[in-house]
């Protein structure tokens, strides 16, 4: 079923220059395959879903900040009144360098996790709860670029307790690729001040340090500053806020710590809010409140 997200990716990708290659008149088989981690699922706990999407060989597919250009993959689940479905979790992307800048993607097979927290009750223990998972992607190679999109129903039986994820899912989840909260990295912070983005911490034996940026609208994040020495980890981004693009969300300087130069290398989540153009945002608004 054909979502608005596609309807939008569908325009977009015309605004998107393509070189025309006449050989290929259709557009690559990417396919979707979505297996929950747990043979069922209960009461007040998380249920993953693992999101596989496989890329035929020469193509790419783009990572939620697809970078210079192309479009992000998005996963989208419908799911049923009392369950809460949170961000989909994105492997650690590759870097391609492509005509227009470098980009943020994955060739190959990947797969991202949908984590849905479950009610503390079930309105009809009876009947499985279902769950509608759509995917949208944005596929190329070095002249073409096509839309994709699959959608995918699941059906968990409903158990009493906790169900632990089954022995795949979990070699799966422990793998580097995925990266990890910041705050998992011992004695290893990150803030802002005078429009930097800080990231500081023990040193690292790691070469090839990086930050792959992830930002909320409006906030620009610019070319990070690798200052780490042998006694210390610190990374400098540069901020620039544009209020006009915001979209009315509060400013986070959002992306990943990275090491070594391969995706299966580790990377951090770093996600710090920009409190003082948020309040400023919040007096605005309570101006516009007052007679």
């Amino acid at each position: 079923m054909p979502t608005l997200l596609s309807a939008i990716l569908a325009l977009l990708s015309q605004l998107v220059p393509i070189v025309p290659d006449l050989s290929q008149e259709q557009p690559p088989a990417v396919k979707m395959e979505v297996r929950p981690c747990s043979g069922a699922t209960g009461p007040d706990q998380w249920l993953i879903l693992a999101c596989t999407l496989s890329v035929p060989d020469g193509w790419h597919i783009y990572w939620k900040n697809p970078g210079a250009s192309g479009i992000p993959t998005t996963i989208e689940v419908q799911a049923p009144t009392g369950f809460t479905v949170n961000p989909a979790v994105f492997p650690r992307p590759l870097l391609i360098n492509t005509p227009a800048g470098m980009t943020y993607g994955y060739k190959g097979e990947v797969t991202l996790l949908q984590p849905i927290r479950t009610p503390v009750s079930w309105k009809d223990p009876g009947r499985s709860p279902e769950f509608t998972v759509a995917g949208d992607w944005f596929v190329c190679n070095k002249q073409q670029c096509f839309i994709g999109n699959a959608e995918q129903r699941i059906t968990l039986p409903w158990k009493d307790g906790i169900v632990p994820p089954e022995q795949w899912a979990i070699e799966l989840m422990e793998q580097r690729i995925y990266p990890k909260p910041l705050r998992l990295r011992p004695g290893t912070s990150a803030e802002i001040r005078d429009d930097t983005l800080i990231i500081k911490g023990p040193p690292t034996k790691s070469s090839g340090i990086g930050f792959l940026p992830d930002p909320t609208p409006g906030v620009v994040m610019g070319v990070p500053v690798d200052r780490s020495s042998a006694d210390a980890l610190l990374v400098e981004i540069p901020l620039e806020i544009q209020h006009e693009n915001m979209l009315g969300e509060s400013p986070v300087a959002r992306g990943l710590l990275t090491f070594g130069e391969q995706a299966t290398m580790s990377s951090y989540r770093v996600s710090v809010p920009i409190e003082a153009v948020s309040k400023e945002i919040e007096v605005s608004e309570e101006q516009k409140e007052q007679p």
